[in-house]
């Protein structure tokens, strides 16, 4: 049998069957069919911190809105690929 073994970012790949970020990897048992079908690693949809921070705020009223500032405010400076 062929070797199409290889080496991506570090990892190394039976193959170099990779999926690509789509409507294909939107859901876990999509990515579980991909991977019976031979795909070895998935590109999955970004998340951007102003997303969370959206979805974290429709859930708390005006009164407490500052307060989750500042607490974002701390975690920003605590991490520290943030302040570069």
């Amino acid at each position: 049998m062929l070797n199409l073994s290889t080496e991506y970012l570090g990892l190394h790949l039976k193959t170099p069957l990779i999926i690509s970020s789509s409507g294909l990897t939107d859901t876990a048992e999509k990515i579980g069919k991909l991977e019976e079908l031979g795909a070895v690693a998935v590109v999955l949809k970004s998340l951007f911190e102003e997303q969370i921070i959206l979805k974290l705020v429709s859930h708390f009223n005006m009164e407490t809105i500052p307060k989750l500032m500042i607490i974002f405010s701390i975690i920003q400076k605590a991490i520290p690929w943030r302040n570069t």
